[in-house]
C-alpha cells in the first residue's frame, strides 16, 4: 500500500507521529503491520495534490508534467 501525506514541516510531522490517536493506533497494530519505509521530498504548494498513478508512481504537477517518481522499498 502506498500512502502519501503532505506536511508543512518535519516538526509538524513528528508531533503527529508522537501523539494520539496515531501513536496509540500504531502501538495497537504493530504486530499486524508490515515493515514501513519512508521517502521524503519537497514539493511546492502548487504541486499539491500530487497525482498518484495506477502503477504506484507519483507524477509531480507544474514542474515536469511528464516526469514520474518511483518509490520502492529500500
Amino acid at each position: 500500500m502506498l500512502a502519501v501525506t503532505v506536511w508543512e514541516s518535519d516538526e509538524m510531522l513528528q508531533k503527529f507521529v508522537e501523539s494520539n490517536p496515531h501513536a496509540g493506533i500504531k502501538a495497537a497494530l504493530e504486530r499486524e503491520m508490515e515493515e514501513s519505509w519512508f521517502k521524503r521530498f519537497d514539493v511546492s504548494g502548487e504541486e499539491v495534490p500530487l497525482n498518484i498513478l495506477s502503477d504506484g508512481c507519483i507524477q509531480r504537477k507544474n514542474i515536469m508534467p511528464n516526469a514520474r517518481s518511483v518509490f520502492s522499498r529500500p
